[in-house]
């Protein structure tokens, strides 16, 4: 743009003005060094984003992991730059997005708890405690979702029956949902 002869003959082009002073900015080699720093600091980020806009399958279980991993590109990405994104990150994940809900979904989601060994991470469970509390009213009821938690963690009862442990690394978590509700109708089809 600045070196066509519409720019030169502009007014803008003219000495003193906000448009020859950027044209000096941008004609710097520390701008566009600083500008692929940021582009590559940010790219994980822009990665989720993608990710969570697919329509293919629900992202809620990995959303929480999804960002975690972004977090840690940046960090490698921009060294001197990485606290001030990630800072933004969390302000906005905070402000924006139920924290607790995602952490509870990713405890929830088998590809994770198998595999990276979270069962007893004390934030996670004290997410998934308070997740559990808030949509299930009865304490009772409450109380045995959160035992069968403990059969989850451990891959014990129907959790480690073959079907279970095959799909766990393969299986959407946004599909069992619909297992249980297409396994609900055709208990009350019989």
């Amino acid at each position: 743009m600045f070196v066509s002869p519409e720019w030169q003959e502009s007014r803008y082009a003219q000495a003193g003005t906000e448009g020859s002073r950027m044209e000096d900015l941008v004609s710097r080699q520390s701008f566009w060094q600083r500008a692929n720093a940021i582009v590559k600091a940010i790219k994980p980020l822009y990665e989720v984003l993608r990710a969570v806009d697919s329509e293919r399958y629900p992202q809620m279980g990995f959303l929480y992991h999804m960002m975690e991993k972004a977090k840690a590109q940046i960090m490698e990405a921009d060294v001197a730059h990485a606290q001030e994104y990630i800072d933004i990150i969390e302000r906005r994940w905070g402000a924006q997005m139920g924290r607790e809900l995602h952490l509870a979904a990713y405890y929830l989601n088998p590809r994770f708890q198998y595999e990276s060994g979270i069962g007893m991470d004390d934030e996670l469970l004290h997410a998934l405690r308070n997740v559990i509390y808030k949509m299930e009213p009865d304490p009772e009821v409450a109380a045995l979702c959160i035992e069968e938690t403990k059969l989850f963690r451990e891959g014990s009862d129907s959790f480690g029956q073959r079907p279970a442990v095959v799909s766990k690394t393969t299986m959407n978590p946004g599909t069992i949902q619909i297992c249980k509700t297409f396994l609900h109708l055709n208990y009350l089809q019989l």
